[in-house]
């Protein structure tokens, strides 16, 4: 291998049931827990063992990725903030409505346009 060329990548194909395959789903999973549990005060007390252990993510088959998709779509594909929630706009300030879950009551917040 030349030392200027990089390793070369493979395709880990997943089975019918799983968008992502379980072992390569927990490497990515330990890799961004242990990414930010650094930025943590609590990071110096794991041992370095954990980070050179398997890693299991329990996984559970949920169709179809299309089914999967058709689940998190409304989720991914949704806006900050509705037009219909726009209250006012004026100034360079924007007015919208909000529910305050503690109360169910709807109230409205101001915020500076660039927020």
């Amino acid at each position: 291998m030349w030392p200027w060329r990089a390793p070369a990548i493979t395709w880990v194909a997943s089975t019918q049931d799983f968008l992502v395959p379980v072992k390569a789903l927990s490497r990515i999973f330990r890799a961004k827990f242990r990414d930010a549990l650094k930025k943590t005060a609590q990071f110096p007390a794991v041992p370095p063992r954990v980070w050179r252990k398997d890693w299991v993510v329990h996984s559970k088959p949920v169709g179809s990725g299309e089914q999967a998709f058709k689940y998190l779509a409304p989720y991914i594909f949704r806006v900050a903030i509705s037009n219909n929630r726009l209250r006012n706009l004026e100034n360079g300030q924007v007015t919208f409505a909000y529910k305050e879950s503690a109360t169910d009551q709807l109230k409205h917040c101001t915020l500076d346009a660039q927020e």
